[in-house]
């Protein structure tokens, strides 16, 4: 059997979509086709050739075995510049992903998310991604569980030895994760170094899937 071109996928992602649409919302024909739509869109998915783009700045990168991946371009006069950690570029369709991404270890969270001025930086990028068109959904993936986020100790205060094991409260941990919740930036809390990169990859797939419209200009 001949495999299916990302051209065929394309056909078929637009024939099935202009069907459903014809159909009323409750009409016995509709999840048939909607599960259809799904196994095509996975599919095309699995065919587009992408390109990771990562931060130069990136001290850690994520090594995402099997992808292609470069340093993200700096600002110049045909280029934004960086913003956030990770990037995926549609080369099929000369496209980014809407989806920015940003790593952060345990430590990292910590120092950006608790410390005022890390945080008020991180805010600053906030803004750059909300500014951005290239990009609808911004995410933090921290290799770490939310336990032991919320029970981590720096290792300094300041300058200073943290000798008394002091820091943040655990309610003001978790009201930063919930203001960063009420910007539009989710905080996944991945476990693992691992499993970061798998849930990034994953995300990555699914941004496709649920921007194919967007992607394949389809208006419907």
């Amino acid at each position: 059997m001949t495999k299916k071109s990302i051209e065929d996928y394309e056909c078929d992602i637009l024939q099935l979509t202009v069907d459903i649409s014809l159909l009323p919302e409750y009409h016995p024909a509709v999840e048939k086709l909607t599960r259809q739509l799904s196994n095509r869109l996975s599919s095309w998915q699995a065919l587009l050739d992408i390109t990771y783009f990562i931060a130069s700045n990136e001290q850690l990168q994520w090594e995402l075995a099997g992808c292609n991946t470069k340093p993200m371009q700096l600002k110049s006069a045909n280029h934004p510049g960086q913003v956030g950690d990770y990037q995926a570029y549609i080369n099929d369709y000369n496209m980014f992903v809407p989806l920015l991404v940003e790593r952060k270890t345990k430590e990292d969270a910590y120092g950006t998310l608790m410390n005022r001025d890390g945080r008020e930086r991180f805010y600053r990028e906030c803004a750059r991604f909300e500014a951005d068109p290239r990009f609808s959904q911004m995410v933090i993936i921290v290799e770490s569980t939310l336990q032991d986020f919320l029970t981590y100790t720096p290792k300094f205060n300041g300058n200073n030895y943290n000798k008394h094991h002091t820091g943040a409260s655990t309610e003001s941990r978790r009201a930063t994760i919930a203001g960063l919740y009420a910007r539009g930036v989710p905080v996944l809390w991945a476990g693992s170094r691992q499993e970061a990169q798998k849930t990034y990859l994953q995300l990555v797939r699914q941004s496709c899937i649920k921007n194919y419209k967007n992607i394949l200009n389809i208006e419907v």
